[in-house]
């Protein structure tokens, strides 16, 4: 939630509670260690850690209730998933609730706070055109945030009151996220193209990319990382501007993806991730019993190697693949 990930951290919210309710030896409880941990399995439940923290990334990252009452201001960052469209929670420090009607989001806010603080009410902007906000029925000051980053953001401020009434209606255009939707091998190029958003500025913190050229709509580069790396785009829509992480899956060009023994022979698949036709010799254990076997891939394909148990050595077999091309 503090990285404005919502979606991803509402599912891991939601799997937390939902092994700790189905999995754990007391249904319904809040379990300090997991049923999944491999020494001691589920351990200490309903326990002030658990406890503690489910309530706290309930209120403060669900519903971004963040209360700082030193410099009085009442920040509220909901962070619950993009579809819901009707939600409240109540607790005696404030109550919060939201519904949506069509492009027009509702928020009521009721504090309860010792301290009257002001209220900074920071949300995710859905389309591309903001065509009203109001306080209580009054025309309402907004700003957007230029250095949000995975979402546009939109920023409403005042005063104290008692009661907020606030009412955000939208207009225009979906705004777009875009993402690269396959996976990649070293060297290989990259593209991403935009549709509605207008690529403005790249930036590179892990040095992932390499001969990176842009457009408005388009951006290429070579990949130069060896591992998984995110890097990020300022993207613009209508009178909004943000950052747009863009995470790079990295994997080799040959994977062994999976073995298994099957009528006294050992099986296992080996897959080609690039985009290149592959061939060449498979050679297991090569620095001992040496079995050699002929191998080619189509791109993006796989196959599964059988090697007769008796040909193997007691213990791990290592293999290597040389191709025609003279790589390992």
């Amino acid at each position: 939630c503090q990285g404005g990930q919502f979606e991803k951290a509402f599912k891991t919210w939601e799997s937390a509670l939902i092994g700790s309710i189905y999995l754990g030896a007391s249904p319904g409880g809040f379990e300090q260690l997991s049923f999944y941990d491999a020494m001691r399995g589920e351990l200490y439940r309903d326990f002030a850690d658990p406890i503690g923290m489910t309530s706290r990334t309930l209120v403060e990252g669900l519903f971004g209730i963040q209360p700082n009452a030193l410099e009085n201001r009442l920040t509220i960052q909901p962070g619950f998933p993009q579809k819901w469209d009707n939600v409240s929670l109540e607790i005696p420090d404030v109550s919060f609730s939201f519904k949506r009607n069509n492009n027009t989001d509702s928020y009521q806010i009721k504090p309860n706070f010792s301290t009257k603080m002001d209220l900074k009410l920071v949300v995710n902007i859905p389309y591309d055109n903001i065509k009203s906000v109001t306080i209580n029925g009054e025309k309402a000051t907004w700003k957007t945030n230029s250095d949000a980053i995975g979402n546009p953001q939109l920023s409403v401020e005042s005063p104290f009151k008692d009661n907020y009434n606030i009412d955000i209606s939208w207009d225009g255009e979906k705004m777009e996220q875009p993402k690269l939707e396959k996976s990649y091998c070293i060297g290989e190029s990259i593209l991403l193209e935009t549709t509605k958003a207008k690529i403005l500025e790249v930036y590179d913190p892990q040095s992932a990319l390499s001969e990176v050229s842009k457009t408005n709509s388009e951006l290429k580069a070579n990949l130069k990382t060896k591992e998984n790396a995110t890097f990020f785009i300022r993207l613009q829509q209508g009178n909004t501007t943000w950052w747009s992480p863009v995470n790079l899956i990295v994997k080799p060009e040959i994977e062994a993806k999976s073995t298994r023994i099957e009528n006294n022979k050992l099986l296992f698949t080996i897959k080609n991730n690039s985009q290149k036709a592959i061939e060449g010799n498979l050679i297991f254990n090569p620095l001992g019993k040496e079995i050699i076997q002929k191998v080619s891939l189509q791109k993006d394909s796989e196959t599964t190697i059988s090697i007769p148990l008796e040909n193997l050595i007691s213990g791990t077999n290592a293999f290597v693949l040389k191709t025609t091309e003279g790589k390992e």
